[in-house]
């Protein structure tokens, strides 16, 4: 189990090597679904907004937690924030 962990195994390769890509990485649809996230949009508001599904929206919201190389919402907000805009 240690060497599984150690390795990364499972784990987005921008998070397992530490890597962050930033917002500017981000696609223009990724950039509106973290910026309605900032805003505190849900899931089902942001679907419904955009139209998409909701699955969509966890899609784009999981492939930008793999460009920012953070594991949740709140820290996708934060480092937004914190180091480029969103829009």
């Amino acid at each position: 189990m240690a060497a599984i962990l150690r390795c990364g195994a499972g784990v987005p390769a921008a998070r397992a090597a530490g890597r962050r890509f930033g917002v500017r990485a981000l696609s223009p649809r990724e950039r509106q679904v973290l910026a309605m996230m900032a805003d505190g949009s849900s899931n089902a508001d942001i679907a419904e907004r955009l139209p998409i599904s909701e699955k969509t929206v966890r899609n784009h919201a999981s492939n930008l937690f793999d460009k920012l190389g953070v594991w949740s919402r709140a820290q996708a907000i934060v480092f937004a924030r914190e180091r480029g805009d969103t829009s």
